[in-house]
């Protein structure tokens, strides 16, 4: 729901005229963290660039707590070029 909330906001920018570059959020699962949408064509006109990734784990152990049981994945290679990510 908030994916296509955001998704909405960001193409009625667009619309009007009055294009954002992105949204920022409180967590819908429990308000203590954020999220933070990005309009797509930030990367495309190359005004960011990932440097960096990891993919991190976790997982639900109750209703209300996330077990974060994994050591993240760091990636073997980035091909900026075809937007491919090889993981471990």
């Amino acid at each position: 729901m908030t994916s296509a909330f955001c998704n909405a906001l960001l193409a009625e920018s667009v619309r009007r005229e009055n294009p954002i570059d992105g949204i920022i959020y409180t967590s819908v699962e429990n308000g203590s963290g954020f999220n933070l949408a990005l309009e797509p064509r930030l990367i495309a006109q190359n005004k960011m660039v990932v440097e960096k990734v990891k993919k991190h784990f976790l997982r639900k152990s109750s209703k209300t707590t996330f077990d974060n049981f994994i050591e993240p994945n760091m990636p073997t290679n980035i091909d900026f070029e075809k937007r491919k990510i090889d993981w471990e």
